[in-house]
């Protein structure tokens, strides 16, 4: 097992990295982008929090591949923020369809009609989670586990996902609700990274601890 935990770049354009005596993983994150040329220049503060980016759609992505790993990390939105942590993702295509995409976002940014499994703790348009337990304006934390095909996932100290990918063989949907790959057949190896999508406001990211559980 190697842990690594972020490391704070004090007021300077974030291209974060990972501290812990050469253990390394996600030290070099490079930016992806909907949008080409998108210029998003994600951030660090004194504290060490990491602050979205305009314009809407860019994500922060890892240039590592993981397959087994632990993913922790405490995220806070605006009253209509949209952001999600991508596992597993190829570089090519949206993250949410072509691996998983852990949704984080604020009721408000669907004005209240959002379905189940755009919500926070859904893996996006395909599994929704057991129960709503995201707090908005204030500070939410998630712990998440994918261990070959077993993903689990607890929202402030509560399980809202525990599924085996094997057994999960009905396709999602895209936001245009043309079928995406069921969770069975979606990568067991990708990129982690972060997302902006919010109106007004930026995600905030905090206290992001990765342990690499890859027997490599």
């Amino acid at each position: 097992m190697k842990v690594a935990r972020m490391a704070a770049a004090f007021g300077k354009t974030c291209v974060p990295h990972m501290s812990g005596g050469g253990l390394g993983y996600l030290y070099n994150i490079q930016f992806i982008s909907a949008v080409p040329n998108a210029g998003a220049q994600w951030t660090v503060d004194e504290n060490g929090i990491l602050h979205g980016s305009d314009p809407r759609g860019t994500w922060l992505i890892s240039r590592q591949e993981f397959s087994d790993f632990e993913l922790e990390l405490e995220f806070k939105l605006p009253p209509r923020g949209n952001s999600g942590v991508a596992l597993r993702a190829p570089l090519k295509g949206d993250p949410a369809y072509v691996g998983m995409e852990l949704q984080i976002v604020d009721p408000r940014y669907y004005d209240g009609k959002g379905r189940v499994d755009q919500l926070t703790g859904s893996i996006y348009r395909v599994h929704a989670p057991s129960q709503q337990l995201f707090k908005p304006d204030d500070w939410n934390k998630y712990h998440i586990a994918c261990l070959g095909p077993h993903i689990k996932v607890v929202l402030n100290g509560q399980t809202i996902q525990d599924v085996n990918a094997d057994n999960e063989t009905s396709p999602g949907t895209n936001d245009k609700m043309d079928p995406t790959p069921p969770l069975k057949d979606r990568p067991r190896r990708g990129h982690i990274g972060f997302q902006e999508l919010s109106r007004g406001g930026h995600v905030q990211i905090r206290n992001v601890t990765l342990r690499v559980l890859d027997s490599k």
